[in-house]
C-alpha cells in the first residue's frame, strides 16, 4: 500500500527541516567567512598601526639622542671654555639641568641611555651647586680667594663625563 497522507506530512516536513537547517548552516558558515576576513583586516591594521607607531617612535627616539648629545656638546664647550681660558660666560647661559622630562626620558631612552643622561648632568649639578651658586641661590660673577681655582679644577668630572657620554651616546 502507499503511504498515507500523515507519512507523506511528516516526510515533507523532514525534508524542510532538512533544508531549512542547511540553508541556516550555510548562512552561519557564510557569515564565519565574513567574521574570518573582517578579523584578517582589523588584524593587518593593527600591525600596520603598530608598525607605523614604531617607526614614529623610532625617529623620535633619533631626535632625542641628538637633542640630548647637542645639550651635551653645549654642556662640555662650556666646561672646556671655563677650564681652558677661564670664561664663565657660556656657562652663565647653560641651564643646569639637562630638560627632559621623566616620560621623555622613559619613552625614547633606554635605560643605559637614562643612567648615562643622568650620570652626566648629576656630575654637571653638582658641580654647579658646589663652585657656581651664592648662598642664596644666584650664579656667582664674583669669585673670591682660590674660587676661581678650586671652580677650573672641579671641571674634571663633569668633562669627563660629557666625553664619555658623546662617545658613548
Amino acid at each position: 500500500m502507499g503511504m498515507e497522507f500523515k507519512d507523506w506530512v511528516a516526510s515533507i516536513l523532514s525534508l524542510a527541516g532538512i533544508i531549512v537547517t542547511g540553508w541556516f548552516s550555510f548562512l552561519l558558515w557564510r557569515a564565519n567567512q565574513k567574521s574570518a576576513i573582517i578579523a584578517a583586516a582589523s588584524l593587518e591594521l593593527t600591525e600596520s598601526i603598530t608598525q607605523s607607531s614604531l617607526a614614529e617612535r623610532d625617529v623620535l627616539r633619533e631626535e632625542y639622542r641628538k637633542k640630548a648629545v647637542a645639550k651635551a656638546q653645549s654642556f662640555l664647550k662650556g666646561l672646556t671654555l671655563l677650564r681652558d681660558e677661564k670664561n664663565t660666560t657660556l656657562l652663565n647661559e647653560i641651564p643646569i639641568n639637562h630638560g627632559f622630562t621623566a616620560v621623555e626620558l622613559s619613552l625614547y631612552f633606554d635605560q643605559s641611555q637614562r643612567d648615562m643622561i643622568e650620570r652626566a648632568w648629576n656630575s654637571f649639578r653638582d658641580f654647579t651647586e658646589r663652585h657656581r651658586i651664592t648662598a642664596d641661590g644666584r650664579i656667582k660673577t664674583t669669585f673670591y680667594h682660590g674660587e676661581h681655582a678650586a671652580m677650573i679644577s672641579g671641571t674634571s668630572t663633569p668633562i669627563k663625563e660629557f666625553e664619555d657620554f658623546i662617545s658613548k651616546f
